[in-house]
């Protein structure tokens, strides 16, 4: 040893032994310890660098084990398996479908072969002209519609005949030219909404019309008429409206006592079509209360109606008996209490001539008859006087006086 203690130099390996900085006792390798659980550790391998050669395997000291998979205890963990992995690259999928495959994994994600890239270019050229075919078709489809429209609104549906439906007073060239509607005039660009509209302004007598139109070119219009109600005379004229107010033309001062005659009010302007306009412009709204509350006691047959007075007002039913209202407080009830005793006399009495009175009490009726008026029939030579000097012209005034004296009464 002592010819050799020279080769013990730090560093020195000619011999082929490798040496540390460490200085060793030969005693301590007479008796070799066991190794504890804390020296069971396995000296990790190093993966060569690339051109090396194969990796240095692992040395286990003396007294380690390898651990095993069925030795461990349950609860302890499965050992790790160190040293260097193999990375295994799947196969690439099996070409089943090449349009499912299209539609789960994009094209630019996997590699596929050039049969599966065959038939997916062929599945994509019959996706591409499917919907060639399918636009040209609906192309075709609007040109062919379009063609049809054209040629409904041009030559197909043509108007060859109109008929009238309904009674009115004016005749069916009188409807035909105020409704607008031609012959040969296209049956589906004809105005049908404005038909009724423009009836009731050209010819007031018409209330509504409707209109209903055939593919056979057959148009078919249904007219009804207003009738008038109420009627303001003025002089030798009189101007007859509906109960809505509308203006239905002038007539005859007598030919105006047919309808309901309004006293206290005058009209200013009565364009046959449109509304009427009177002097007072809250009186057509007391009109059509009164009127509303006629209607709903079943008065009917009202001669005439004076509201001179609004506190005072009055009506006649069939010219012979007088309501006296007063005003319109209590309306509904006063006038189904004149209902009641106009239903009475016509029972016991037909044809009598009275009085009812709504205004005087409160919640009761009068009925006072009076005599029927007598016509005064004026002679022919009205300049010659009678026995007691007065002429014949005066006479109708007296009597006019006499009646106004009974009504009162």
């Amino acid at each position: 040893m002592d010819e050799n203690n020279d080769k013990f130099i730090i560093g020195d390996n000619t011999d082929g032994y490798r040496r540390s900085t460490v200085d060793y006792d030969l005693d301590l390798f007479a008796e070799r310890k066991k190794p504890t659980e804390e020296t069971k550790t396995e000296t990790p391998t190093k993966k060569p660098a690339r051109g090396q050669g194969k990796p240095q395997q692992t040395v286990k000291k003396a007294g380690s084990k390898t651990p095993s998979f069925f030795a461990r205890k349950p609860s302890q963990p499965v050992p790790e398996k160190k040293g260097p992995t193999v990375k295994r690259h799947g196969k690439p999928p099996v070409l089943k479908d090449a349009r499912k495959i299209r539609q789960e994994t994009p094209a630019e994600e996997r590699s596929l072969s050039e049969n599966e890239r065959r038939r997916l270019h062929a599945e994509q050229r019959r996706v591409q002209r499917r919907h060639k075919l399918m636009m040209q078709y609906i192309a075709i489809g609007v040109a062919v519609i379009g063609v049809m429209v054209a040629l409904s609104l041009t030559v197909f549906f043509k108007i060859d005949k109109i008929e009238i439906i309904g009674k009115s007073p004016y005749t069916d060239k009188e409807i035909i030219a105020a409704s607008g509607i031609d012959y040969n005039e296209n049956i589906i660009m004809c105005d049908a909404k404005g038909v009724s509209e423009k009836l009731a302004k050209s010819l007031p007598h018409i209330g509504s019309a409707t209109v209903k139109r055939s593919l056979n070119g057959k148009v078919t219009i249904t007219v009804t008429v207003t009738p008038g109600r109420y009627s303001f005379i003025n002089g030798d004229k009189a101007v007859v409206i509906n109960a809505e107010g509308k203006v239905l033309g002038q007539v005859s001062a007598e030919e105006g006592k047919e309808f309901a005659v309004v006293h206290g009010v005058t009209a200013v302007k009565a364009t046959p079509g449109e509304l009427v306009e009177l002097n007072d412009k809250g009186a057509f709204e007391l009109l059509k209360s009164i009127g509303a509350q006629l209607n709903k006691a079943g008065i009917d047959k009202i001669t005439e109606i004076d509201i001179t007075d609004v506190y005072d007002i009055s009506c006649v039913y069939d010219g012979r008996i007088t309501i006296l209202i007063g005003s319109m407080g209590s309306a509904e009830r006063k006038l189904a209490l004149a209902a009641e005793v106009i239903k009475r006399q016509n029972q016991d009495n037909p044809g009598v001539y009275g009085r009812i009175d709504l205004d005087s009490v409160e919640g009761k009726a009068f009925f006072k008859p009076l005599e029927k008026p007598t016509e005064t029939v004026p002679s022919e030579d009205s300049s010659v006087p009678d026995a007691d000097g007065s002429s014949a012209e005066s006479k109708p005034a007296e009597n006019a006086t006499e009646k106004a004296t009974e009504k009162t009464e």
